[in-house]
């Protein structure tokens, strides 16, 4: 079926059938890859209908755009402009079908496309941090097989002797590739360039990036501004954030906002609607507990979470429950670690913040679920920039 192949729910595809407006890149990228089509061939030519598309602002590139137009001339500008877009999706849906490619074009409006330059988004790695002696852990490659079986057969890798309770995985210099972040019990954090070598050891030398957490437990690496390179972020009574200036492997942060009160729950970032930008995500401390969600506004370095929305109910003791991008699509997937060995994930069909999750799928069997050792993170990314 088109909605497996391409990653959309029925009933998204069904809602976005009518062609009204140019479907993001991200969309219209699945469908090339649901129907064996050449993407960057694809590509290529969404981001000329885009650039036809875009209205001509004299602002700066990066300004937001202006208000909507209120005076009747302005108006009537707007309509003109609307018309051109939807003779262009009209355009591309003619494209897609001279090409061989069926189906609907999907309309995602909501989602962002990356900025030029961003490299594409990942699929996430397994990796089990049960660290013997010589520091040996087992890394899954993703093989892209995602809803089906992602994984190769294990690799070896030598991240050294480390609690797993306090390593990390965070891109801090925009690559697309995760570097490897231990905090040690004073609060220390040191970072270890990914030099893309995986699925040899990839980790090259090591740079110091943080001091001093009062409550190591509490660091967290997310992406709040959609730059691709992770902020900083401390969870305590409140929720700080170090905006990463880029400097890495130089000293990367700028100096620390606060984002509001901490939640007193289980608390996660990831990227729910494909912009690039995280979401913070809660559960309660019991099982089967509400997930709730905090759409990112894009406000950040302001505090950029709205309202709150329910996700349902939590698969799994909170704390086995994780997020990542398993498909490489930039819209991360809710995965559970299951008390039986079992590892199950629920892909996410692109309709947050209604719920998001679609059927679930086994991607792992019989492991010894210590949750605290098993991490998802991006370690090969793709190289090609959009």
């Amino acid at each position: 079926m088109l909605a497996l192949r391409a990653h959309y729910a029925p009933a998204t595809l069904a809602r976005a059938a009518g062609g009204r407006e140019l479907p993001s890149l991200a969309v219209t990228l699945a469908y090339v890859r649901a129907c064996d089509g050449d993407e960057e061939q694809w590509e290529n030519r969404w981001h000329e209908a885009a650039a036809a598309a875009a209205p001509r602002t004299r602002g700066e590139p990066d300004q937001p755009p202006p208000p909507l137009p209120t005076q009747p001339e302005e108006q009537g500008r707007a309509a003109r402009f609307r018309i051109r877009r939807s003779r262009l999706v009209t355009i591309l849906a003619a494209l897609f079908l001279l090409a061989g490619t069926t189906g609907v074009i999907v309309v995602n409006a909501g989602t962002d496309s990356p900025r030029p330059g961003r490299p594409r988004p990942g699929k996430a790695e397994m990796l089990d941090i049960h660290a013997a002696t010589d520091g040996t852990v087992r890394a899954w490659s993703n093989t892209g097989g995602f809803p089906g079986w992602p994984w190769s057969d294990p690799v070896s890798m030598l991240l050294g002797e480390v609690d797993p309770a306090l390593v990390r995985f965070a891109d801090l210099n925009g690559d697309g590739f995760d570097e490897l972040v231990r905090i040690a019990a004073d609060g220390t954090i040191t970072a270890w360039l990914n030099d893309k070598g995986f699925p040899d050891r990839p980790w090259y030398s090591s740079v110091i990036v943080g001091k001093g957490s009062t409550d190591p437990a509490g660091i967290r690496f997310a992406d709040l501004d959609g730059d691709g390179r992770d902020e900083l972020i401390t969870i305590g009574e409140v929720v700080s954030a170090w905006p990463n200036t880029g400097e890495f492997p130089k000293w990367p942060w700028s100096d620390p906002v606060s984002l509001g009160q901490a939640p007193a729950r289980h608390t996660w970032f990831a990227d729910l609607d494909g912009d690039a930008k995280a979401e913070l995500i809660t559960l309660d401390t019991t099982s089967g507990t509400r997930i709730q969600a905090r759409p990112n506004t894009g406000a950040f370095p302001a505090q950029p979470w709205s309202t709150a929305v329910d996700l349902g109910p939590s698969h799994a003791d909170p704390a086995r429950v994780r997020f990542a991008d398993l498909d490489g699509d930039g819209f991360d997937e809710l995965i559970s670690l299951q008390t039986d060995g079992t590892t199950s994930a629920w892909w996410n069909n692109h309709t947050f913040p209604d719920q998001p999750w679609h059927a679930s799928v086994v991607i792992g069997k019989g492991r010894d679920h210590d949750p605290v050792r098993y991490h998802f993170a991006n370690l090969t990314s793709d190289e090609h920039t959009r």
